[in-house]
């Protein structure tokens, strides 16, 4: 899906994307994501939390009734945020409910795949899921032992992989399956280790780059990949609350997929429906913070890594005058 220039679109009555978290707990302990630090999620607070059927079907509800009311539906709805999707039983279930109403143009799930055997394969062909999204870890047992902290063997990893694309072309899917790997993990011989073991069970496989996450002035989870320092951002402004919508595995709805400690929320889905979500005075309040420059220094948003991959295709600096006459306006 081509990325959509934000500068001649927004403002938006939708956001362009949503993700989902089906459970923000996760089967590995990786030590680049917060996930993986039990000690410091207990230290913000952060519960572990599987979304239950409820949410799930709140969720469907509130899309529907937006749809209605707008017309509009989001180009893409993504499975995953803080932890391992297939950890919640209900995932497939939840899929084809979004699906079948016809609540997005895409839908997508990232996983780590260590959890899929053939009945999952299947279910996950079934449920009428656009793309699954998989984050292969290392190419050998030892580096996924070093990554993951968890005994996990790469090629049961790699055999899972393997089954999903066997099983997707034989029921003629059009599962789209993307494997991906941290570049920045690896050497240059395990590169190329990576891209043959994959290149042939897979539609599409990339090398990727670490990413930064909310919080960077307090927390590296970049295993030192990035100069935090250094790195800067030719834009001025972050086109997260303009654009996107995040939903926590508690039902919190938050601005941003890297927003790990949950200090962005502006709403439950439990008190608030989406629309009025996106709506609100409490996100229009975080818009404006960030339009004007008035982010306050303990704020996860400060120096922010993730920010500061912003895209091209997400600058939004020349409609400012337009946004601030908008947000100002509601």
């Amino acid at each position: 899906m081509a990325r959509i220039p934000l500068n001649k679109v927004l403002p938006l009555k939708m956001p362009i994307s949503i993700l989902i978290d089906p459970s923000n707990r996760c089967n590995f302990k990786c030590s680049f994501c917060p996930t993986g630090d039990k000690e410091l999620l207990k230290s913000v607070g952060r519960e572990e939390k599987i979304m239950g059927i409820n949410s799930m079907n709140k969720i469907v509800d509130d899309l529907i009734v937006w749809k209605q009311k707008t017309g509009k539906i989001p180009k893409q709805i993504g499975f995953y945020k803080d932890g391992e999707p297939l950890l919640n039983k209900n995932l497939f279930y939840f899929i084809s409910k979004i699906s079948k109403n016809n609540l997005t143009e895409k839908t997508y799930l990232t996983t780590n795949a260590a959890l899929l055997n053939e009945s999952k394969c299947i279910e996950l062909i079934n449920s009428g899921l656009n793309e699954v999204r998989i984050s292969v870890e290392h190419v050998h047992d030892k580096g996924y032992q070093d990554v993951t902290r968890t005994k996990t063997s790469y090629y049961r990893v790699k055999e899972n992989i393997e089954l999903l694309y066997k099983l997707k072309n034989q029921f003629n899917s059009q599962l789209h399956i993307h494997s991906k790997v941290l570049a920045d993990l690896l050497t240059e011989n395990e590169r190329k280790k990576f891209q043959n073991d994959f290149c042939g069970i897979s539609d599409s496989i990339a090398l990727d780059r670490i990413m930064g996450w909310s919080d960077s002035n307090n927390h590296d989870f970049s295993n030192g990949k990035i100069d935090h320092e250094s790195k800067k951002n030719s834009h001025q402004i972050c086109s997260q609350p303009f654009s996107r919508m995040s939903i926590c595995a508690n039902g919190d709805i938050t601005i941003c997929c890297v927003d790990w400690m949950h200090q962005l929320k502006y709403g439950n889905i439990n008190d608030v429906s989406l629309m009025d979500a996106w709506n609100s005075e409490e996100l229009n309040k975080i818009r404006l913070d960030h339009l004007k420059g008035e982010i306050a220094n303990e704020s996860v948003c400060k120096n922010c890594d993730y920010f500061k991959n912003q895209s091209s295709e997400d600058n939004i600096d020349l409609i400012k005058e337009k946004l601030l006459d908008y947000c100002n306006s509601h």
